[in-house]
């Protein structure tokens, strides 16, 4: 399997595109022209020349079926590769850019779960079920990822106190519209709507798509709380002196409450 190759060969381009041969079909062509399209092929497209037997462990004890697996991984990622593509081009187009090439084969590797794992694991997962249903799974979890985001996002609504600090009200009105805005067949890796307000705590910044955006809210969730814990009117007292502008600024309303909590009046348990 070179799944991991792909991905390296990826991230290692600078402009986004694909190095070299990345992308080619089952005979050995290559997918990627001179004019920097990627020309899509039917199913038989493959993410890598196919291995050779050695490659693949064939003469050694269980190579027969360990290449067997491998070229059922490629081509099942070769399938799912082609049917995005096709909805993407609404199967119109013969062609897509490497920079779209890459984006789609990054959505794809985030709806799979393949980044981290080993060209052993991603056999298994590739080979777990049919092509289609591996990606009604995908996108089945991804729903239930974006349910439990809201929840948590309504949660975050519910406790925080009514600040109206511009970047934490813009920045929860975008992601209230997260189920709108997500795209998890074409961009599941990125990250939906826009964040702007700064948290405390950042965080890891290595995240992708709805994992970041749950991470995000679980950090806020925890400030809301803080926040609530006061009255909301020693609260903005002690924001309109620590900042008068805190309202228009990209600060930290738990920082600058924080730095000034004995002045904060605590509400009743």
């Amino acid at each position: 399997m070179t799944w991991n190759n792909m991905r390296q060969q990826q991230s290692q381009t600078a402009d986004g595109a694909f190095a070299g041969k990345c992308l080619v079909r089952a005979d050995g062509a290559a997918g990627v022209g001179d004019d920097g399209l990627w020309n899509a092929p039917p199913r038989a497209c493959a993410w890598v020349a196919p291995a050779s037997d050695a490659a693949c462990g064939v003469g050694r004890p269980g190579g027969q079926r360990q290449a067997g697996r491998q070229r059922q991984a490629r081509d099942t990622l070769a399938q799912l590769f082609a049917k995005l593509a096709a909805l993407y081009t609404g199967g119109g187009a013969a062609s897509i850019s490497r920079a779209e090439a890459a984006q789609l084969a990054a959505s794809l590797s985030y709806q799979l779960g393949l980044d981290g794992l080993t060209d052993g694991e991603a056999v298994n997962v590739l080979c777990a079920a049919a092509p289609d249903e591996l990606l009604r799974r995908a996108q089945k979890r991804l729903a239930v990822r974006v349910d439990a985001a809201l929840a948590t996002w309504r949660q975050v609504c519910v406790i925080m106190p009514p600040f109206r600090n511009v970047a934490l009200r813009d920045t929860l009105a975008s992601i209230g519209r997260l189920r709108r805005t997500y795209d998890t067949y074409f961009a599941a890796h990125e990250v939906s709507g826009q964040i702007d307000y700064p948290l405390q705590v950042p965080v890891d910044d290595t995240l992708q798509g709805i994992d970041y955006v749950q991470a995000w809210l679980d950090q806020l969730l925890s400030e809301a709380r803080y926040a609530a814990s006061f009255t909301f009117e020693s609260s903005v007292a002690v924001l309109e002196r620590a900042c008068p502008d805190y309202r228009g600024l990209h600060v930290n309303l738990c920082d600058l409450l924080q730095a000034h909590e004995g002045e904060l009046v605590r509400r009743p348990a």
